[in-house]
């Protein structure tokens, strides 16, 4: 797998809210053929690695004094 691809996993599950055997269908009308347990393998990993950046991640975030949590506005 290649990180653009898995990115775009990523993007389909957690972006779009897509289930993983609607993204298949996605990738098979594209051209490729990537079982749904693969791709769900795929976003355990990538969890795992991520999870290892949380620490990092809070403490610099809570260094800040002010943190803005607001959706950003939508242009059309």
């Amino acid at each position: 797998a290649t990180p653009t691809l898995v990115g775009h996993i990523i993007y389909e599950k957690f972006g779009r809210h897509l289930p993983l055997n609607r993204i298949g269908v996605e990738l098979r009308r594209l051209g490729g053929d990537i079982r749904d347990v693969t791709r769900d393998r795929w976003l355990r990993w990538v969890a795992r690695h991520l999870d290892l950046l949380l620490p990092a991640l809070k403490t610099e975030l809570f260094i800040e004094r002010l943190l803005h949590t607001g959706r950003p506005s939508r242009r059309l």
